[in-house]
């Protein structure tokens, strides 16, 4: 059984309707994990998710809130592409469906991700993608370094479980 804590930056107001319903998945074709609800593996990812996404000025008014949940599932339903034979086993079995949209339609690095996330999910039951996404930051004076953001992706809405709002730090 796999049990993660993971943590859901968005804003207050969206915070409250989660609440009182159930997330919305994220279906863009361009999703990092393929269609589902986000987390962060890390509070600071999604309290830092969350003041993007306020900053922008369609948002401007709207707090930046963190939700926390327990990721809830089967081993067999979870995949961790951070191991090397997972990341590989699903390239392999997407090889042929990426063969056949190469040449056919115009899409990008992230839409062909996504799709090959979603068709795998599809062809072997995924409830839950996990993958640590690297990405080059520079700090204070400049200098570069690798961050990294696990993100967890859930599109089975029963392995979502104790969905409460996280308390502001020094609150």
């Amino acid at each position: 059984m796999v049990n993660i804590k993971g943590f859901h930056g968005t804003l207050d107001e969206k915070a409250n309707k989660i609440l009182n319903s159930k997330f919305i998945h994220s279906s863009k074709n361009s999703e990092w994990l393929g269609s589902g609800v986000y987390f962060f593996e890390k509070r600071k990812d999604a309290e830092w998710w969350a003041k993007l996404e306020a900053g922008k000025p369609q948002n401007q008014g709207n707090l930046p809130t963190v939700l926390s949940a327990d990721i809830i599932t089967e081993d067999e339903f979870f995949y961790d592409l951070d191991f090397r034979f997972n990341m590989n086993k699903m390239i392999e079995e997407s090889r042929d469906l990426l063969e056949g949209l190469e040449g056919n339609l115009n899409m990008n690095e992230a839409e062909i991700r996504c799709v090959a996330c979603n068709f795998f999910a599809k062809l072997y039951g995924i409830k839950v993608f996990a993958y640590t996404f690297p990405s080059i930051a520079r700090n204070v004076i400049g200098f570069p370094y690798t961050r990294k953001q696990r993100q967890i992706c859930v599109n089975d809405d029963d392995c979502i479980k104790n969905i409460q709002k996280v308390q502001e730090r020094g609150s």
